[in-house]
């Protein structure tokens, strides 16, 4: 939809619909500064990385926007972050999938030590992935990469946790944990009873997820 390489773009009042690529589907920016306010991604697909967007060696921005039922192939169904810094206010993530992992927003730091993503009053929900990280999948070391949440809701992406990886709590945050969903179904059930008579009696080494 939208390639930008080394450059500098305000993009307002913009939707991006029903592209292809094989990667970022519907915008890859690549060493850019760009700002979107008021923009829609919808139903874009990527064969690997980014199915709505896909923000590379960036410093970029995201206002008032909404990235809905877009898919990869890879991952980040919604946005896929590689290094660089950026802003999301005001955003909606919602409706994307993975056929691998990481359905709504991928986050994936290489080499830059100071990389680092702020989502402010976002919702990132019922996005979902093939295989594991339906929300939001942070890759990278605490040291090398900030991510940092504050009034934002983050519940009903599959499969949970709706967060992975380390992250900063900036308040006012709603982040959706069912404990007792144990099968990760988004109901409890007879499943989860089961996975939790199987597991009855001492802990052994590992996690413990059927001690409540």
């Amino acid at each position: 939809g939208l390639f930008s390489d080394k450059s500098a773009a305000f993009v307002r009042d913009c939707v991006f619909e029903d592209n292809f690529s094989s990667d970022g589907g519907g915008v890859y920016t690549r060493y850019a500064s760009t700002a979107f306010t008021n923009c829609i991604f919808r139903l874009n697909r990527a064969g690997a990385f980014g199915g709505g967007v896909l923000f590379l060696n960036s410093e970029c921005s995201m206002t008032d926007c909404v990235v809905q039922g877009n898919r990869c192939e890879a991952r980040g169904g919604g946005i896929h972050f590689v290094n660089g810094r950026h802003l999301l206010t005001r955003v909606s993530v919602t409706g994307n999938v993975s056929t691998s992992i990481m359905g709504g927003v991928s986050v994936d730091n290489i080499v830059d030590p100071l990389a680092r993503v702020d989502f402010v009053d976002c919702t990132v929900t019922g996005n979902t992935a093939t295989v594991a990280q339906g929300g939001i999948g942070i890759l990278g070391s605490s040291a090398s990469t900030t991510v940092a949440l504050s009034g934002t809701t983050v519940c009903t992406n599959l499969p949970r946790p709706n967060i992975v990886g380390t992250w900063q709590d900036l308040g006012g945050n709603t982040i959706c944990v069912c404990l007792a969903d144990l099968y990760s179904d988004d109901v409890v059930n007879g499943n989860d009873l089961g996975i939790l008579l199987a597991a009855w009696g001492v802990c052994g080494t590992g996690d413990c997820i059927a001690d409540l």
